[in-house]
């Protein structure tokens, strides 16, 4: 019972927000309109960006389940299994583009502090899941092991999900091409780094933001 409420309050809120393009404008109101008590919907969540971070958590658990269920994700390298994350978390993001937009613009100088409220569940999964990344890359030789920097190789990649969320939101490319793109040359770009660094691929992405800079800021 207690898990079906709080399916019904985070469709509810979904709802809201596609229907009426903002936030409820108080807990009371919300209950009201889906006819149940406020002590109901404070047993699940606390606030609303509570409901935020469920929402993107959904999303980025859906994303990892379905890469992992790939028959070929074992044998992929470690710079397959981060293009194959962000090219599926954008492909799953546009299916609800309408629903993340609201979200994103309802807290839109939160995303260039590169930890949103709504992000926080998502951002120490994906940490984790990076870690994951790291320690495989370096066991195969894929990612060089730096005293005192590899613990930040996590934080670099953050960096990049909030800069490919970012391109993705200001995208206006036919079937957002562009950030197909900005993922393609972001994560070489970004595990270059971790391994040898090399100069070209640097230069190259480096022209790519210039080009696109409107989109990712």
């Amino acid at each position: 019972m207690e898990t079906s409420v709080r399916h019904k309050i985070l469709d509810a809120y979904i709802d809201h927000l596609l229907m009426k393009g903002n936030q409820p404008t108080t807990v009371y109101a919300f209950c009201k309109e889906l006819g149940i008590e406020e002590p109901e919907f404070y047993a699940h969540y606390a606030t609303f960006a509570a409901i935020e971070q469920d929402v993107w958590m959904m999303h980025y658990e859906q994303t990892i389940n379905k890469i992992k269920s790939l028959d070929l994700w074992p044998g992929y390298s470690v710079r397959e299994k981060f293009l194959s994350f962000f090219f599926t978390y954008m492909e799953e993001l546009q299916k609800k583009r309408s629903l993340y937009l609201v979200q994103i613009k309802q807290h839109r100088a939160d995303l260039k502090l590169f930890t949103p409220v709504y992000l926080k569940k998502v951002k120490e999964a994906f940490e984790l899941f990076s870690n994951e990344l790291v320690k495989e890359g370096i066991s195969t030789g894929e990612i060089k092991e730096r005293t005192g920097i590899t613990a930040r190789y996590k934080d670099a990649l953050w960096v990049q999900f909030i800069f490919l969320l970012n391109f993705w939101v200001n995208d206006d490319s036919p079937g957002f091409e562009r950030t197909d793109e900005a993922i393609e040359k972001g994560v070489q770009v970004t595990l270059d780094l971790m391994s040898h660094s090399p100069l070209d691929n640097i230069v190259e992405y480096g022209k790519f933001i210039f080009k696109n800079a409107g989109k990712a800021f």
